[in-house]
């Protein structure tokens, strides 16, 4: 990339190109830029209005992106309340109304009715308990009433009725982590309790919301149903779980994998990348204690659920920094892909942009401009070679 970043979105767009919106660059200092990573060519830097550093984006149904909130450098709390819309006909960003309080660590989805709701905050009780909507044609935000649960890092999903459900997170400081999951329904503007866990007669499983990974519409599958990674903390080890949200039912279910997902004593697992033309999902992982990282790629059929697992050596080197055809990768030693930017390619699988030169108490000051392709044999041709420029150390 043209700039050093982490903590940013990443979106494909319907044309090919990718898009990273945001994060924070050197020094922890918020972004006010954006870039377009177009095949076959370069980054392009584009302005933004205003910084945004772990706020909201959605895409609307018009085909552009409302990019909302995010941390003042440093990532100090509660952020900013401004927002914007992306063009991708223009490649431009436009102002619009600011939300009726500040946020950082929020989350945002398009309803059914095409209005966006807006949940969630960060060290800031007002933000946690209250949500936005936000109305497309007036371009203004109003307020909703209070959530039940206090919420930084939630997940927000439409459902088919117009309506939205959230899920996971935290509480404002960040904990408790939160089981409960909430209905958000426009025409009363408020919130009720939809049920006291996530999976029916077990405790104990949560999920986190991030916005690196785009709009939500990015974990929807083949069959309107979205798929996300459910954990659980145990004493030991923590335990992973996929599951689905089907936005008719309103149901959260297992998504029963052969074999099922390993636990954290053999890998860190990131959320799934939903590739809906090939019938995949793609699961990015990093094994415990290996620097530098030793990266693997579990690929899961989603038609089947059958999982497939890396193989025990890696097949690849730091030799072969640009494209991974393997599922086994070591990274470049002083390379960290924390808190990145992940999404899909048209062409070459799973594309991973940022991180930092750092894994210690420094991470957030020392960004850097790498990417990465992540092409697994499973999902189709390996990745041809794309010209990049050469990454800064």
């Amino acid at each position: 990339m043209n700039i050093p970043r982490m903590g940013h979105s990443s979106v494909m767009l319907p044309d090919g190109r990718v898009l990273v919106i945001g994060g924070h660059g050197t020094g922890f200092t918020s972004l006010s830029s954006a870039e377009v990573w177009s095949p076959g060519s370069v980054f392009t830097t584009l302005g933004m209005n205003a910084t945004h550093d772990s706020g909201a984006i959605a895409r609307l149904q018009n085909g552009r992106y409302l990019v909302a909130g995010g941390a003042a450098d440093l990532g100090v709390a509660p952020g900013y309340d401004s927002a914007e819309i992306f063009d991708p006909a223009t490649n431009t960003f436009a102002p619009t109304g600011s939300m009726t309080r500040a946020r950082t660590n929020n989350m945002a989805a398009t309803l059914t009715g095409g209005k966006v709701l807006v949940v969630g905050g960060w060290y800031d009780a007002g933000s946690t308990t209250y949500a936005d909507l936000y109305d497309p044609p007036s371009g203004t935000f109003s307020a909703t009433g209070a959530l039940n649960y206090t919420r930084t890092h939630a997940v927000v999903l439409p459902t088919a009725d117009g309506k939205a459900v959230v899920l996971g997170g935290q509480g404002t400081y960040g904990s408790p982590n939160r089981e409960h999951a909430e209905l958000y329904d426009p025409a009363t503007n408020a919130f009720t309790v939809l049920r006291d866990n996530l999976f029916t007669g077990e405790t104990g499983w949560y999920v986190y919301g991030v916005w690196s990974y785009g709009p939500v519409e990015n974990r929807q599958m083949a069959d309107g149903r979205y798929l996300l990674l459910a954990y659980k903390p145990g004493p030991l080890v923590t335990e992973y779980a996929l599951f689905t949200f089907d936005p008719n039912s309103k149901q959260t279910a297992r998504f029963v994998t052969s074999p099922t997902l390993p636990t954290s004593g053999e890998i860190s697992l990131f959320d799934p990348v939903v590739d809906v033309a090939r019938g995949k999902a793609y699961l990015l992982g990093v094994v415990p204690g290996t620097d530098p990282w030793q990266l693997k790629l579990y690929t899961v059929d989603t038609p089947t659920g059958q999982l497939f697992v890396p193989a025990a050596n890696p097949a690849s080197s730091s030799s072969t920094p640009r494209s991974l055809a393997a599922s086994n990768y070591t990274m470049p030693p002083g390379y960290y892909a924390i808190a990145s930017g992940m999404t899909l390619t048209q062409n070459h699988g799973v594309f991973v942009t940022g991180g930092s030169s750092t894994n210690d108490y420094m991470t957030n000051f020392n960004p850097v401009r790498n990417t990465m392709f992540v092409a697994p044999a499973s999902s189709g041709p390996a990745p041809t070679p794309v010209p990049t420029a050469t990454p800064s150390p």
